[in-house]
């Protein structure tokens, strides 16, 4: 991604590129001191070297909506533009445009670059039958084997750490890799009855579960729970009334509620039998509840 960034510019060159930047700050004022801009403008450098018009681009992503509720207006327009052509190296990245491709100097080292991830996610493809994956052993489900190295793909060339339990690690910044990511945690929630039970019982307390790719982790702990005979709905109920979800990492704030529940203690009843002393010639029986003094000069027999 970022090498076609970096060969769309070279091939838009410096005074194109600043037009580009212009006519971007007239259709949205202020868009290009926006903390998304970057990654926009890299969008709209790539549309002007692939041969359209990044500008009538932009204006046509305005009008599918508006944009003054957006806190990061550079961030909701990548989003509309991030849609991805088929035949990528990956399921979320595009081709490389033809214009690109065609260019003797950057249509080499891009088809090289483009033909080193489709290698590189073969291996990990290959090997990912292979593997015991930490990630997996948490969800206590069974996935076909072609999910498990679609995850497997994505989590490396993600970097997502091995002892990140969620199948499809953290949430992506939206676009074609965060659409890619849904598909993938939709497949897991739906792989199995239980597991697709849960999901839906989990979705239907926050609209923050939605999207989170905790949420398997979340159902697979839901489903483990039942299996032990916790009174699920208490329980939810329970976590939910301490407070409103976050909205970063809402099933992990409700995982941490569920794991960090008041255990309650089981009472054991103690009989004992109370000998008073001869002078009060009395005998009788009474409850003494769990590490209790004993009254002194009573003799006690249990």
């Amino acid at each position: 991604m970022d090498a076609l960034g970096f060969a769309a510019e070279q091939m838009v060159g410096r005074e194109r590129a600043a037009q580009i930047e212009a006519e971007a700050e007239r259709v949205v004022p202020e868009v290009t001191d926006a903390p998304a801009w970057p990654v926009l403008r890299s969008q709209l450098m790539l549309l002007a070297a692939s041969g359209a018009d990044p500008g009538e681009v932009l204006r046509n992503a305005v009008r599918d909506g508006s944009l003054e509720a957006a806190r990061d207006p550079a961030a909701v327009l990548s989003y509309r533009l991030n849609w991805v052509d088929r035949n990528g190296p990956l399921p979320w990245l595009s081709k490389v445009p033809d214009r690109l491709a065609e260019h003797l100097q950057w249509g080499p080292y891009l088809a090289s670059r483009s033909e080193l991830v489709r290698d590189l996610a073969a291996q990990v493809h290959e090997a990912s039958g292979a593997t015991e994956h930490r990630w997996q052993e948490a969800l206590s489900a069974d996935l076909f084997p072609e999910l498990v190295a679609q995850i497997s793909v994505w989590r490396a060339a993600m970097g997502v750490p091995a002892d990140d339990l969620s199948p499809t690690g953290p949430t992506q910044v939206p676009g074609s890799a965060s659409r890619w990511q849904r598909v993938l945690d939709d497949h897991v929630g739906l792989s199995s009855p239980t597991l697709r039970h849960w999901t839906a019982v989990a979705r239907q307390l926050a609209p923050q579960l939605r999207d989170d790719p905790q949420t398997p982790v979340l159902a697979a702990k839901l489903a483990s729970l039942a299996h032990e005979g916790e009174d699920l709905p208490e329980l939810l109920g329970r976590a939910m009334r301490r407070g409103p979800l976050p909205d970063d990492h809402a099933a992990a704030a409700l995982l941490y509620r569920l794991e960090r529940r008041p255990r309650q203690e089981p009472i054991h009843e103690v009989w004992e039998t109370v000998e008073f002393t001869e002078s009060m010639g009395q005998r009788h029986e009474r409850m003494r509840p769990p590490g209790m003094d004993r009254p002194h000069g009573y003799g006690i027999g249990i």
